[in-house]
Formats: structure tokens, C-alpha cells, sequence
């Protein structure tokens, strides 16, 4: 599905917590010489076939200075079982590994219930097994989800590390060949124009030689049916585009409404065309939002500009209501699961087109309603009118199927010493065609920091903590794979997991994009200071993000709302989630998002040649992980948090009849005991910080979407993708416009930040009552 954050100013705060990695030993100075021997026999291996991607800590005396002066952490519970460096360990990523794996992955399609999906799982199982040296298990380690077997490879507490697949059946969306729109004369019924709804083939592009003659286009859960009307053009879909149209006098109502990708997620854009009465949609993507950079450049497969067949799929479920199986909202979709209507997907058909199949479109309206404006424009050569055309009609003919089929979850699991303080990294596998970059580019990544994980366990390390990997199936239906995990194993997810950190597109573009929790700005800061920028030898990644925001002091990573696997872990469960990987920016090559384009050619011609960005992303999000696995105190910022709150305060909609002091009173005391905290009992401490975000969740959530449980972020309500910071606060007011459901809400939050207040000082009471029973003694 991918999503590029986008940011909400705040600045983080710094920790006055290390969260340097440090890995321990026990061993005596001989086993030391030995690491020693194979750091600098991995040095010359990779400098030998990597020379064009060193990292900027390639000197071998460095890598060695700093293991012999690491000091010996005798005494410290649960030491790892190997000592290493954070340099040595990101000079074991290979962009021709990742190059590997994301041509083995884009090699056939593999959407969501198909063989092909079926495929990449085992796939992953056994590449997952490979590397973390696992003999290879086959079906004997693929099960259905909640069954014994399935729940014993969670839960065991076994010290070796495995990998295995759970089942899962929800509700999933299959395209027929019959699917048709045409634009008709309104009197005669003659046809004027017959979409093709299929992509140009081209032989330089060897997974596009046949075009898309085998992969229909179509929308998930898109309601399956026909639909004729007169066309309206309603720009880009959003509630104020249909309320401008409404107040002039020109209505939807049992009509078909044409409308353009952007600004909002396209589910919003059938659902709200849905709520004005339309029978159907059709969503196209306009040249504008290419940028005029692409205006006369060569398009693809030769130049950089959109080839203008291309076609956006995506699912059309609500979102912003809940993400998952439609047809089990908050258990698990198990087999024989109790399944209810579906109330997240529309009641009327959707397409999606090219934008050379929305020219004749949009040039039958011209002359016909009104024009609205430069913002309603877009960059075809003729004008854009809204309609109704008393001229024509449009049929649509949507042919898909919806029916529950099975999808595949894959897991790797590496035991640490410390069970319940669980690192989780995820990427899902899915796509709607090859999905070069959305989502192989993300497949690659976490499998290239597995590998890493991997070589170190050959070494005789183990981690402080546990880390899960997971490849999750069915996202760009809806989350599926990972809101059914997290539905299924709620009660052990707050009790064990401490993050969750995540890539979707690695790589598509030149923008580094970074979301994250408040509390996990800090650590993705630093770590970006030591990554080298793909681009700039000379630079870092934390150069990038400060060029990127035009900043030399504050460089801010905006909070995360959804349209990506961390959706469930933090907004239903409340777990500190992160999410990086680098997006389109204005000049970029055209990514061809869901289109049969998204493929190796595209991304090793235009995308990233030479894997770099994947490989930065891979350092970054690699760095991190062992950082959370390894760091004796977990490095999740509180103080990062409470700064972040009392910017989400001062962005709030002014109300003259909603009194924020209380709100504002709540931020500051707990800021005040955050400031207080001593973190000397270290577990303890620890798990302070791993519950901090679920501290967040309430569990009647929001209005009207009851999945959505944190109250201080959730994807916008009329958004889809976006973040709104104090959700339920800040809809009352600036979209119900009620200010007594207002204050409701300020005093919901109001609560939830008192309730964390008293879990850090009752941190700071039980570290003085243990001095006084000390002292006393």
C-alpha cells in the first residue's frame, strides 16, 4: 500500500538515557581475538566486493579500536553471547544481496490469495530458514492461525530460533475480464469512447512485454455490479469537493462521479461519493500530480515521465473506520470464524483508469456545468468542467469477486535472553502486480537485516531481546495480515512486545520519509547521524532529513496515522511504532504506484540504480533493531513524548467555548514526572517504557470508529492516510463543530495522560520505597 509520513512539527528531546548498543560478554580475551579474527576477515570480504558502497566507518582499525576498547560488561543480566561493533555490523549489508532478492521477488505477481501469493510465502519461509540456518521445514511449519501448533511457535520460550506461516481467511477481492466503462450518446445510445483498462505492453520492460492482459485493473472490495448515469467531474474526491459542488447547485445524486487520485485516500473518495447519492466512481491519475518537472519529458519505459496507460489499483475499504477482514472487525478471521455484514466497504461500483482513458472523459464535459477554479485543474489541454453533459452517459460494468480465501503470514523468530521486551520488524508481501518497489523493495530490506541477525547467531551471539520478523499478506487489500495477527494475540502483544518498526516502499524515490512515535524520534535521529546518505558519500542520512526540511537546527518526524502494517500496533494496541523508507519528491522519475510498471526495470533504470537507497534504509532500520535488542535500557524517549503532546495542543482548532486548561495542566504534570524519573531499577524502568504508548488506548475508541483505541493519534476521519494528532478532541471541534462532544473528548484525554502520569510515579514510588526498606535494613 505504502505511505510517505507526512511530518507535524515538533521538536524531539533529547534523552539523558544512553542508547548506545552494546553488545556484552563473558567470554575471556581469547574468544575476544577470535571475533576480532572474523571482523577483519568480514572487512576485506566485503571491501572486496562492495568497494562502490562503503560505509563511512570502512577503516578496519576503527572497526577494531572499538571492540577491543568496548568494555567488558561482567555482571550485567543477560549478557549476549558475542561481542561486536555498531560498524561492524552495518558492513554486512550488500545492495547485491538486495538487489537479489527483490528480482527473485518481482519475477511473477503475487496478489493477495493467488499462487503466486502462496509462492512467495514459501518462498520467504525458506530463505528466512536458510538464513538463520534452520533445516528446511516445508508445510510441516505451516499452520492455521489460533491452532495449537501455530500458537506454541509464538509463545514457546524455547532458545532456538525458528520460522514458520499461519493461515488466515478473510474476505479478499478477485478481478474477472469482463470489467467495462463506456461513454455513450445520451439520445441515440451509440458508443462514443470504450476504456481498455489495460496497460501498453513493452518489450524493454521484460515483466510489462505482455502488458497487463493477465491483471486486470480493479479496485479491492470494490462492490461488483453495473452502474449508468450522466458523468460528474468532482476533482479529487474529498467531503469539501463534493460540498462546493453542492452549493452550486450541481448534485451527484444517481450519477456517476469521475474524480482524481490525491490529497486523500481513494476509499474516502468512493465512500463520500457514496454518501451524495452517486452510483459509481471512477478514480484516474492526472499528469498534475507528476509535477511540471515531467511536462515534455520522455515517458517510460524510455524516460522518467509517467507512461500514460499506467494504472493505479488499491482497495476502496474505509480505512479511516477500520483496517482488516470486513468481515470479522476485532477477532481473528480463523477459518470457521463467526463472520458478520461487512460495514468498512462500499455499496457501489469503483474503477480505476489511465490517464489516457480519462481524456475522452473529461473532454465530454467541457461546456457543461461550471469551472471551479485553477484548484479544480488539472494538466490536460482543454478545460475542466464539472458537468453533468446533457449529451452523454457513462456505463459502468464492474466485474470482481469477493469471497473469503486464504492468505499467509510468515515469521522468524530469534530468542533472546529477555522474552517480554519483544522487537518486532515487518514488511508485507503482497502486491497487486510485481511490486518492485510496493512491496519487494521493503521484502528485501528486512530480509537483508535478517541476514545480518543471522551471521551473528554463527558466531555464537543471541540477543538481550527477542526479535520477530514478520512478512505480513494481504496489506494492500487492507492491513489484513497484520490486523488479523494483532486481533488474534492482543493480550500477548501488550504483554511482550515493546516495538514495532516498519517499511512498506523502501525505495521509490529521493525523500527519506520517517514517521514515528513521539517517543522513538530520538533514537532514529542519532542513528540516521551514522548512516552515510546513498547519494553523498560526505553526508549522512540526519543531512539528508535537515536538507530535505531546509532546517540547521530542528528536524522534526511526524507522528504516524495509517495506510501501513504499524496501523494495528499502534492504534488499536498501543505499541511505539515507527515506519522509514524513501518516496517520491517533486523531480523525481515517475513511480508508477500499482501499476504494472512497478517493476525491476523500472527500479534499476530509474528507481534506485544500484540499490543504494535500499541499502541506506536497510543500515537505518537494521541499526535500530539492534539497538532496541541490545541496549540495556530500552530507547524509547518519554520526554520526546511529552514535548510532542504540548505541540499537539498548540495545533488544536480554536474553540472560544472549549477551555483547554485542563488538557494543558495534564501535559505539564506529566512532563513534570517524566523529568522526575531515575531510572536505577532497570527493569522495571523498562517496562515503564514499553507500556508508555498503551497507556494511550481507550477501549470504547473513538466516535464512530470504536477500532481506533489511542486517543492521542489516529489516521484523520476524512483523511485516510494522515495523521491527526488528538483525534477525537480535535474532530468535535473543527468537523462536528459540537462543542460538548468536545469537552467529552478533552476529558478522555485528559484521563488517559493523568493514568500515565500515575504509572511513571509509581516508578518513582517504588524506587523510594526499596531505598527506604534499604536504608532501614
Amino acid at each position: 500500500m505504502g505511505l510517505y509520513p507526512k511530518t507535524y512539527n515538533h521538536q524531539p528531546s533529547n534523552s539523558d538515557i544512553s542508547t548506545r548498543s552494546a553488545f556484552r560478554t563473558n567470554r575471556d580475551r581469547s574468544s575476544l581475538l577470535s571475533v576480532i579474527g572474523f571482523a577483519a576477515i568480514t572487512f576485506v570480504f566485503y571491501q572486496s566486493i562492495i568497494p562502490s558502497q562503503r560505509h563511512p566507518w570502512n577503516s578496519i582499525q576503527t572497526i577494531l579500536t572499538d571492540l577491543v576498547s568496548r568494555p567488558f560488561n561482567f555482571g550485567l543480566i543477560f549478557p549476549s553471547s558475542a561481542p561486536t561493533s555498531e560498524h561492524d555490523f552495518v558492513l554486512g549489508f550488500s545492495a547485491s544481496s538486495i538487489q537479489t532478492i527483490v528480482r527473485r521477488y518481482t519475477s511473477r505477481s503475487h496478489l493477495a490469495g493467488t499462487s503466486g501469493d502462496e509462492h512467495t510465502a514459501s518462498l520467504t519461509q525458506a530463505t528466512w530458514e536458510k538464513l538463520l540456518g534452520i533445516k528446511a521445514q516445508g508445510d510441516t511449519h505451516v499452520f492455521d492461525a489460533g491452532t495449537r501448533r501455530a500458537r506454541k511457535m509464538l509463545y514457546s520460550k524455547g532458545s532456538k530460533p525458528r520460522v514458520w506461516t499461519d493461515r488466515y481467511y478473510p474476505l479478499v477481492t478477485f478481478p474477472g475480464n469482463e470489467s467495462l466503462i463506456v461513454l455513450r450518446n445520451a439520445t441515440s445510445n451509440t458508443t462514443i469512447f470504450t476504456a481498455s483498462l489495460f496497460e501498453n505492453a513493452h518489450q524493454t520492460d521484460p515483466t510489462a512485454r505482455n502488458g497487463s492482459a493477465q491483471f486486470p485493473a480493479f479496485h479491492g472490495f470494490s462492490h461488483p455490479g453495473k452502474a449508468s448515469g450522466s458523468l460528474v467531474y468532482v476533482n479529487y474526491g474529498r467531503l469539501e469537493d463534493f460540498e462546493r459542488l453542492q452549493a452550486n447547485g450541481i448534485s451527484v445524486k444517481d450519477r456517476i462521479v469521475l474524480v482524481r487520485y490525491g490529497e486523500i485516500y481513494r476509499g474516502l473518495k468512493v465512500s463520500f461519493a457514496e454518501q451524495f447519492g452517486a452510483k459509481g466512481v471512477i478514480i484516474y491519475t492526472d499528469l498534475a500530480e507528476d509535477g511540471a518537472s515531467m511536462a515534455g519529458q520522455v515517458t517510460y519505459p524510455d524516460g522518467p515521465a509517467r507512461e500514460q496507460s499506467s494504472i493505479q489499483r488499491g482497495s476502496v475499504e474505509n480505512l479511516s473506520m477500520q483496517p482488516g477482514d470486513p468481515l470479522t472487525p476485532f477477532i481473528p478471521a480463523y477459518k470457521h470464524a463467526k463472520r458478520v455484514e461487512p460495514k468498512s466497504i462500499p455499496g457501489i461500483p469503483s474503477l480505476p483508469i489511465s490517464w489516457n482513458d480519462a481524456q475522452p472523459l473529461l473532454k465530454s464535459l467541457e461546456g457543461f456545468g461550471k469551472c471551479l477554479g485553477h484548484d479544480w485543474n488539472g494538466f490536460g489541454p482543454f478545460e475542466y468542467f464539472t458537468g453533468p453533459s446533457n449529451d452523454t452517459n457513462v456505463q459502468i460494468v464492474n466485474d470482481v469477486t469477493n469471497e473469503v480465501a486464504t492468505i499467509w503470514n510468515t515469521y522468524a523468530l530469534i530468542p533472546g535472553h529477555i522474552t517480554d521486551e519483544v522487537v518486532v520488524i515487518g514488511n508485507h508481501r503482497d502486491a497487486w502486480i510485481f511490486g518492485a518497489g510496493d512491496p519487494n523493495s521493503g521484502t528485501a530490506v528486512i530480509t537483508e537485516i535478517l541476514k545480518s541477525f543471522g551471521n551473528l547467531m554463527k558466531i555464537g551471539w543471541r540477543p538481550r531481546r527477542s526479535i520477530l520478523f514478520a512478512s505480513w499478506d494481504g496489506e494492500e487489500l487492507g492491513l489484513i495480515g497484520s490486523t488479523e495477527f494483532v486481533e488474534d494475540h492482543q493480550k500477548w502483544i501488550k504483554r511482550n512486545v515493546a516495538v514495532y518498526l516498519n517499511t512498506d516502499i523502501s525505495a521509490a524515490g529521493s525523500q527519506l520519509d520517517i514517521g514515528a512515535s513521539p517517543s522513538l524520534v530520538p533514537v532514529f535521529l542519532d542513528v540516521s547521524k551514522k548512516i552515510e546518505d546513498p547519494e553523498d558519500d560526505q553526508r549522512t542520512l540526519y543531512d539528508r532529513l535537515a536538507s530535505q526540511q531546509n532546517s540547521t537546527n530542528e528536524i522534526s518526524i511526524g507522528p504516524l496515522g495509517s495506510g501501513s502494517d504499524f496501523t494495528p500496533f499502534l492504534q488499536h494496541v498501543g505499541i511505539a511504532s515507527a515506519d522509514a523508507g524513501f518516496g517520491p519528491a517533486d523531480g523525481d522519475p515517475v513511480y508508477h504506484y500499482h501499476s504494472i510498471y512497478d517493476s525491476t526495470y523500472w527500479m534499476e533504470k530509474f528507481g534506485d540504480p544500484g540499490y543504494k537507497r535500499h541499502l541506506a534504509v536497510a543500515r537505518l532500520l537494521g541499526l535500530v533493531t539492534l539497538r532496541f535488542a541490545e541496549s540495556k535500557v530500552l530507547p524509547i524517549d518519554l520526554k520526546a513524548y511529552g514535548k510532542a503532546l504540548k505541540g499537539y495542543i498548540n495545533h488544536l482548532p480554536t474553540s472560544k467555548e472549549v477551555d483547554f486548561t485542563s488538557l494543558r495542566k495534564a501535559v505539564d504534570n506529566l512532563c513534570l514526572a517524566i523529568e522526575h524519573v531515575k531510572p536505577k531499577k532497570i527493569r522495571r524502568y523498562n517496562k515503564l517504557l514499553k507500556s508508555f504508548e498503551s497507556g494511550f488506548i481507550d477501549l470504547v475508541g473513538l466516535r464512530g470508529r470504536a477500532w481506533y483505541r489511542n486517543l492521542i493519534i489516529a489516521p484523520g476521519i476524512n483523511l485516510g492516510y494522515g495523521a491527526t494528532p488528538l483525534p477525537g478532541l480535535n474532530e468535535a471541534i473543527k468537523i462536528y463543530k459540537n462543542s460538548s462532544l468536545a469537552t467529552i473528548e478533552l476529558n478522555r484525554v485528559v484521563k488517559v495522560i493523568d493514568n500515565n502520569r500515575k504509572k511513571v510515579n509509581g516508578l518513582n514510588q517504588k524506587i523510594y520505597c526499596l531505598k527506604k526498606h534499604r536504608h532501614a535494613n
